[in-house]
C-alpha cells in the first residue's frame, strides 16, 4: 500500500504497489465500506486493473487473542487480467498450503 486518500467517512482512494514478477505497476482503486455490523466489515474496491469485494472481522477469544477471518474476492481487469488472475490464484494457493503447515505444525507440538 502506498498510499490511502480518503474520500468520505465510508471511501477512499488506495494506491497499491503491485509486482508480478517483472512487471510492476502501481494500481488506484476507489474501495468503498459497504457494511458494518458487530465485529464485521464489508468492503468493494474497483479499479482499471482489478475489482475486489470481501469481509474482514475481528472476534476476541480472550485478554491476549483474537480470531481473524478474511473473505475476498478479486478478479484482474484490462490488459493485464490474465497476468493478475494468474498470480492471485497462485498465492491464494500458497498461502493456503502455509497456513495449513503451520496449523498442522502447532497442533503437532500440542501433543504428549
Amino acid at each position: 500500500m502506498k498510499s490511502v486518500e480518503k474520500i468520505s467517512e465510508k471511501k477512499a482512494k488506495w494506491q497499491v504497489q503491485v509486482d508480478f514478477g517483472i512487471v510492476h505497476k502501481t494500481m488506484v482503486l476507489e474501495g468503498e465500506v459497504t457494511k458494518i455490523e458487530d465485529r464485521e466489515m464489508h468492503f468493494m474496491a474497483t479499479g482499471a486493473e482489478a475489482s475486489m469485494n470481501g469481509m474482514a472481522s475481528l472476534r476476541p477469544l480472550g485478554p491476549n487473542e483474537t480470531e481473524v477471518t478474511y473473505v475476498m474476492d478479486f478478479e484482474g481487469k484490462g490488459p493485464l487480467k490474465a497476468i493478475i488472475d494468474n498470480f492471485i490464484q497462485k498465492r491464494i494457493k500458497t498461502d493456503t498450503q502455509k497456513f495449513a503447515q503451520n496449523m498442522e505444525t502447532r497442533l503437532n507440538s500440542l501433543k504428549t
